[in-house]
């Protein structure tokens, strides 16, 4: 796009997406601070920043710091007072907690206020749409107040990880059939594990495999048969607005239970318990494919591709009780702009974050230039030579040349490639289209997989998005947090790979164990932190 039709689009756009009153008759000058990144020229020449300083009247100018350590340098400039730009972008999260010192010290400005003006934040409210949700109040600081512009990516496949893939070719060489119950899985694993499917004339065939535990999606996938299970947010779960811990409930015990009887009789392999991750992509590529179920968010870290793109997914499966959940993790907004305390006109500098969060620039941040690097469907000459994988969003975006632009480092002026903030909904990624009949089909099965989880119910009626602490609430979780996950995930994995220590003797001594390590001050200080949210 040429400098001229810059001009023009923002033109054109001023009166529905730009708060105008906000120009003056000379430019303001913004000065920004932006972390190095090697593939883009120039921030002052860049096409976006010209589209934001024609549209919004203002002269963005740049201070650019080496991306190494970047927010340990902006942190150690607040707390040597050294004065902020009137912006500071960021190209990663910045976790609240660090936010919310920073305010406290006084070094960024509140922009709660400009957050409820819909004239000013008229991309914020606009993108409340897009996502189908308002995400303000998972941006809301103990003190009641807004400190930053957000990233805001909605995933149609990351908000469910705790999948199972299984390979087709096995389950009809054993005759089976998708199990909708956990015993039904379960007679299915023992046909895998007895049969040679890969004709190798050994017994190496693995029914499920998994990383990390009962931090691992293995885990949740099953455990989520039991009661709702989320291995993030310290195993916490909610109800009537009321967070309480899976680990302590009766319903976790009878998981552990029939879990260890799956590994006892080898339908999981036990390393599933113990293994880092790199040890399981090891197992899952063994030299004759081996494994059933593979437990990600996709099929990904399988290198065959041949045999990656015929993994199918495995719908959730009743429990003994017809419980049927799936671990749901909802995007959520992250910190990535925060506008100086001493900036003369925060207004116009939270009009630029905002601007930011349009469509238009929250989809050439990422993909670049309209009409170079991609394309709106609707605006070809003929849509319906292009489908998307993805029924329920259909053909919307035409991504040219995805490595070129974005993953081979290669030099542009085009997009600021995600630093500062953007909102993008689940149909841009979900999205992207392709010639007809050129369909991949790994992509059609992940497309399918992602749609199932996201349409079939499996996530209880209340789940936790994002909680924020004070600091005097995260001194307390940082004194019992680590110690207790380590109590539990280790006397955990000690009743996985041995039933029959699970004794009413060892179950009484282990939930009075995590109350006396601090788990009930943790969880005030979660509830406290959630009812804020509210």
């Amino acid at each position: 796009m040429k400098k001229s039709l810059i001009a023009l689009l923002a033109l054109a756009l001023l009166l529905t997406i730009c708060p105008t009153a906000l120009a003056e008759d000379a430019p303001v000058v913004l000065t920004v601070t932006v972390p190095s990144k090697t593939n883009i020229e120039d921030y002052e020449t860049n096409l976006t920043t010209l589209y934001i300083e024609e549209a919004l009247g203002v002269d963005l100018q740049f201070n650019v710091l080496s991306s190494d350590q970047y927010q340990d340098k902006i942190n150690l400039m607040i707390n040597s007072n050294e004065p902020l730009s009137d912006i500071v972008m960021f190209s990663g999260k910045v976790s609240d907690d660090v936010i919310y010192s920073w305010a406290q010290e006084g070094a960024i400005a509140p922009l709660t206020e400009f957050y409820y003006d819909e004239e000013l934040a008229v991309n914020i409210y606009e993108s409340f749409d897009r996502v189908g949700t308002d995400y303000r109040p998972q941006m809301i600081m103990p003190d009641g107040e807004i400190y930053y512009l957000p990233q805001f990516n909605q995933s149609y496949g990351n908000e469910y990880s705790g999948k199972l893939w299984y390979y087709p070719a096995w389950l009809e060489a054993v005759g089976g059939e998708l199990p909708e119950t956990l015993d039904e899985l379960c007679d299915l694993l023992r046909a895998i594990v007895s049969t040679d499917l890969n004709g190798n004339g050994i017994a190496d065939e693995i029914g499920l495999t998994g990383w990390n535990g009962i931090n691992g999606q293995w885990f949740s996938y099953l455990m989520n048969s039991f009661l709702y299970y989320d291995t993030s947010n310290n195993h916490v779960k909610i109800e009537d607005g009321t967070l309480s811990f899976s680990y302590t409930e009766e319903a976790f015990r009878e998981g552990v239970e029939y879990i260890a009887g799956m590994i006892e009789e080898g339908l999981v392999a036990p390393e599933a318990v113990s293994q880092k991750q790199a040890e399981w992509t090891t197992m899952i590529n063994s030299a004759d494919h081996s494994v059933f179920l593979v437990s990600y968010t996709t099929p990904s870290q399988i290198m065959d591709g041949t045999i990656k793109a015929q993994y199918e997914i495995l719908p959730p499966v009743e429990g003994p009780d017809g419980v049927c959940y799936s671990m749901f993790n909802p995007s959520v907004a992250n910190a990535y702009m925060v506008v100086s305390s001493a900036c003369e006109h925060p207004e116009l500098a939270f009009a630029v974050g905002d601007l930011m969060c349009s469509e238009l620039l929250s989809i050439t941040t990422r993909w670049g230039q309209e009409g170079v690097d991609w394309d709106y469907v609707a605006n070809t000459d003929d849509p319906s030579q292009y489908a998307g994988n993805y029924a329920v969003f259909g053909a919307y975006l035409i991504i040219y040349n995805d490595a070129q632009f974005w993953s081979s480092g290669g030099m542009q002026n085009r997009a600021y490639m995600q630093v500062g903030p953007f909102v993008r909904q689940y149909g841009l990624a979900g999205g992207r289209a392709v010639k007809v009949g050129n369909e991949s089909p790994y992509d059609l099965h992940i497309a399918e997989g992602d749609t199932l989880y996201q349409t079939g119910g499996y996530m209880p009626a209340e789940v936790i998005s994002k909680l924020i602490f004070s600091a005097e609430e995260t001194e307390i979780m940082n004194g019992i947090s680590t110690d207790l996950n380590t109590y539990v995930n280790e006397t955990v994995a000690g009743w996985l790979l041995d039933g029959a220590s699970l004794t009413d003797e060892a179950w009484t001594t282990f939930l009075a164990t995590v109350d006396e390590m601090g788990a009930y001050d943790l969880l005030e200080c979660m509830q406290a932190a959630y009812d804020r949210t509210k």
